[in-house]
């Protein structure tokens, strides 16, 4: 099974520096020099989208909102990093009820006896600054597969709203954010009910995440 990512493997491409100053440069060379660092989720800012072709006819899609996990990022050597991701099934939507209740069913992602999803990175490497592979374990149900992904690096540096906001707090704020697509086979891991659906579908992906160097300084 592949997955091709625009994303969250969120690490390798990390590799570049920001073009936003000098704060964000130091930020980023002093996480160099100190191996991974961890960052939070932006929860606000950040989506796991699936989306599949529906009989030929229109595109629909289910959205997560209910993600967390571990993102330790080394920009200076991404195989240090450290991403595991668990996803909260049940944060299902489509804005369609029916819809949701069938998803969450047993036909598909049975979410009452397997409540959460989890991928495991387990090598990175790079293609060029922005752009890596990140390999990984990826659970669904009681199905654990190997995927790789290709990441894209969008930014990374203070955060953007340090340019725009007369607040001190966002001076101290380092983002980082990524964005990935993947195509997925849902028969892999046992979800094969209904046949007007494709086998494969796509998931887009959107992630940002922060830390605060002051913060991080003063521990």
């Amino acid at each position: 099974m592949k997955l091709s990512y625009a994303v969250p493997a969120l690490l390798l491409a990390a590799a570049a520096c920001s073009e936003r100053g000098d704060a964000a440069q130091t930020s980023a060379a002093a996480a160099a020099a100190d191996g991974p660092i961890r960052y939070d989720l932006e929860v606000d800012h950040s989506r796991i989208e699936v989306e599949w072709d529906y009989g030929g006819m229109v595109k629909d899609q289910m959205t997560f909102t209910g993600f967390d996990g571990v993102f330790e990022l080394d920009f200076d050597n991404p195989e240090n990093s450290v991403v595991d991701v668990t996803i909260d099934m049940s944060s299902l939507a489509t804005g369609i009820e029916r819809m949701e209740k069938n998803l969450q069913s047993e036909w598909y992602f049975n979410v009452e006896n397997f409540p959460t999803a989890r991928f495991v990175a387990t090598s990175f490497s790079r293609t060029d600054d922005t752009h890596g592979v990140m390999s990984g374990d990826l659970t669904i149900k009681d199905v654990t597969l190997p995927v790789s992904l290709d990441v894209t690096l969008n930014y990374h540096g203070i955060h953007p709203f340090a340019e725009v906001r007369d607040d001190e707090k966002w001076k101290t704020r380092e983002a980082a954010g990524f964005t990935a697509t993947a195509t997925v086979s849902r028969y892999d891991f046992g979800i094969s009910f209904i046949q007007i659906i494709p086998e494969f579908v796509t998931v887009n992906i959107d992630l940002s995440l922060e830390r605060d160097t002051a913060e991080a300084a003063a521990e």
